[in-house]
């Protein structure tokens, strides 16, 4: 099943909440506005914060909350690619144990970087948002 995160972000209408993408998700994923309005995807778990630098598309941000930790990805960039990154991250996440969800993401995430990198004459804007869009349909 494909997961809709530009559905559930059409939803939310009020800043600083959040909703759990899923009641059986193995890890604390949630979708929300962060408290100027950015679309968020956000982890809660223990784990010992690594540096973890911003992309151009994907503002990251970590924060100390009581006995654990959160880190959270938000859209800087075109909603399209950050609505694809939220579904891959869900989609791909589900197979993690508690507790393994910081790490997963740190990878998922560096591999999105990875792919985005490079010289821009490679791909241009319109041949990524086509293979994006190839990727979400497959």
């Amino acid at each position: 099943m494909t997961y809709d995160a530009k559905s559930k972000f059409e939803n939310l209408i009020e800043n600083a909440k959040y909703v759990r993408v899923n009641e059986t998700h193995p890890i604390e994923l949630y979708l929300g506005l962060d408290q100027v309005g950015k679309k968020t995807l956000r982890l809660n778990e223990k784990f010992e914060p690594q540096a973890v630098k911003s992309s151009a598309k994907i503002a990251v941000q970590q924060v100390k909350l009581g006995s654990g930790n959160t880190i959270m990805f938000g859209n800087s960039g075109d909603e399209n690619i950050f609505y694809a990154f939220c579904n891959d991250l869900i989609e791909t996440s589900v197979r993690c144990k508690s507790g393994e969800g910081y790490q997963f993401l740190l990878h998922r995430y560096a591999k999105w970087k990875k792919m985005f990198a490079g010289e821009s004459s490679i791909l241009s804007v319109n041949e990524v948002r086509g293979l994006l869009s190839e990727l979400v349909f497959l």
